[in-house]
C-alpha cells in the first residue's frame, strides 16, 4: 500500500486503484485490492489511510532503531584481541538495547590494521568480533541477536601508516 502525509488534519494516501485520495473524510472506492478482488465501500484504516500523526510516529521508530548518542566502534591494542576497559560503555549500552528490542541483530564485524599476512588478519578480526560477542552475551543479549564476522585488513577505517591510522583500523563495529 503506497501513501504519502501533508499535515495533521487531513488525510493524504492513495486508494487501492492507484489514484490519489485527499481530506480526512472517508470516501467510496471501488478500485482492485491487492489481490485482484473488488473492494467496495469506504476507506477505512485498515485500508491504508494513515493520518500524518500515525505516519510520523512510524518514521520515528525506524529512525530508532539502533542506539542513538552511543559509538558503535570498539577499539583494540596492536596484535590483541582483549577488549579494552574503555570500551565496557559503548558494549553495555549495546547490550541495554539488544536485551530491550528483541527482534533485532547486530552485526560485529571485525577488522585489523595492515600489519601482517591476509590470513592472520581474518584470524585476528574473526578472535576481536567473538570477544566483543562473548562480552555482549555475559550481559544478557541472546546468541541468536549477534553475528561475528571478519574483513581483517579489508576495509581500513583510515589510509596510511602512521599510529594513529593503523589504531583507527583495529576495531569492531557494531552494525544494525
Amino acid at each position: 500500500m503506497r501513501y504519502a502525509y501533508k499535515n495533521s488534519v487531513n488525510f493524504v494516501f492513495f486508494c487501492c486503484s492507484g489514484r490519489l485520495r485527499v481530506r480526512g473524510q472517508a470516501r467510496r472506492c471501488a478500485g482492485r485490492g491487492p489481490f485482484g478482488h473488488i473492494r467496495r465501500g469506504l476507506h477505512s484504516a485498515r485500508h491504508g489511510q494513515r493520518s500524518a500523526k500515525q505516519l510520523f510516529q512510524r518514521d520515528q521508530r525506524k529512525i530508532h532503531q539502533r542506539p542513538v548518542g552511543v559509538d558503535h566502534v570498539v577499539f583494540f591494542d596492536y596484535d590483541s584481541f582483549v577488549v579494552r576497559a574503555d570500551a565496557r560503555p559503548v558494549i553495555e549500552n549495546h547490550a541495554r538495547f539488544l536485551q530491550a528490542n528483541k527482534q533485532r541483530k547486530a552485526n560485529l564485524e571485525g577488522h585489523t590494521d595492515e600489519r601482517g599476512g591476509r590470513e592472520y588478519n581474518l584470524a585476528l578480526g574473526q578472535k576481536r568480533a567473538e570477544a566483543v560477542r562473548q562480552a555482549l552475551a555475559l550481559l544478557g543479549v541472546s546468541d541468536s541477536q549477534l553475528e561475528a564476522v571478519s574483513y581483517g585488513k579489508e576495509k581500513p577505517a583510515a589510509q596510511g601508516s602512521g599510529e594513529s591510522d593503523l589504531a583507527k583500523n583495529r576495531r569492531v563495529e557494531i552494525r544494525y
